[in-house]
C-alpha cells in the first residue's frame, strides 16, 4: 500500500495515533530525561510545532472553504484558537487566565479588562456551541458511516482528553491527595503530553486532507 493510499484509509488517524503513544513510550525508554525536558520544555520543539501545526490548519481550513464556506470558515477559527491557547494568549494580555471563574470573582484586575475578557469567552462559547449544534449531527453520521476523516477527527478528540488527563494528573495527585508521585510517573508525564498535544494538530491536517481527497474522488 502507497502512503498516499495508506493516508486516505479510513483508519489511518488510529495507526497513527497508536504510532504516536508508542513512540513516547520509545523516548521515555531511550532519551536521556534530561534531554526529553529540554524537548518538551515551553517554546521548544514540541510546543512551537504544536502552534505552527494548528495554524498551518487554519490555512488548509481556509483553502477549503469554496467547498463549505460556513463549515471550514469556523473550523479555521477554532483551530487558529487552539494554536493561541498553546501560546497562552488566554493570560498573556490580562491579569489572570481569563479561562478561571477566580480571575473574574477574586482578582485584582480592572472591571473593564474584566468585561472586555468576558466578552471575548463568551463569544468563543457561543462559537463553540453553535458549531457543535450545526455539525454534531453530520460528524456522527460520517463517524458511523467509516468515513476516514470522522474517524481522524474522533481520534483528535480522544487525544486532547487524554492529553487534558495526564497533564492534571500528577499535580492532582500531589495537590488535592497528597500523594508522593514517584519519578517514573513524572517522567512518563512528560513523555506523553507535550508530544501528544504535538500530534493533535497533525491528525486535524490529516483530517483535511482525507477530506480533500475524497471530494477530489
Amino acid at each position: 500500500m502507497s502512503i498516499r493510499n495508506f493516508l486516505r484509509a479510513p483508519y489511518a488517524g488510529v495507526i497513527l495515533s497508536l504510532l504516536a503513544i508508542l513512540g513516547c513510550f520509545g523516548m521515555l525508554a531511550f532519551v536521556p530525561y534530561p534531554t526529553l525536558l529540554g524537548w518538551t520544555r515551553e517554546d521548544a520543539f514540541f510546543e512551537v510545532g504544536s502552534v505552527v501545526g494548528y495554524w498551518l490548519g487554519a490555512l488548509a481550513c481556509l483553502a477549503l472553504m469554496r467547498r463549505d464556506a460556513r463549515l471550514f470558515g469556523l473550523s479555521a477559527i477554532l483551530v487558529f484558537l487552539l494554536g493561541a491557547r498553546e501560546l497562552d494568549w488566554h493570560k498573556a494580555f490580562t491579569t489572570d487566565s481569563l479561562l478561571k471563574s477566580n480571575y473574574y470573582l477574586k482578582s485584582a484586575a480592572p472591571m473593564s479588562e474584566k468585561v472586555i475578557a468576558g466578552i471575548v469567552v463568551l463569544c468563543i462559547f457561543a462559537l463553540a456551541i453553535y458549531y457543535l449544534a450545526r455539525y454534531a449531527g453530520p460528524f456522527l453520521r460520517a463517524l458511523r458511516a467509516r468515513r476516514a476523516p470522522a474517524i481522524s477527527i474522533a481520534c483528535v478528540f480522544g487525544l486532547l482528553g487524554f492529553t487534558k488527563v495526564v497533564d492534571r494528573s500528577v499535580s492532582v495527585l500531589k495537590d488535592d491527595y497528597a500523594v508522593r508521585v514517584p519519578e517514573w510517573a513524572v517522567q512518563l508525564q512528560t513523555a506523553l503530553e507535550e508530544p501528544l498535544e504535538f500530534f493533535i494538530p497533525v491528525l486535524i491536517l490529516l483530517a483535511l486532507y482525507q477530506t480533500w481527497s475524497e471530494s477530489k474522488r
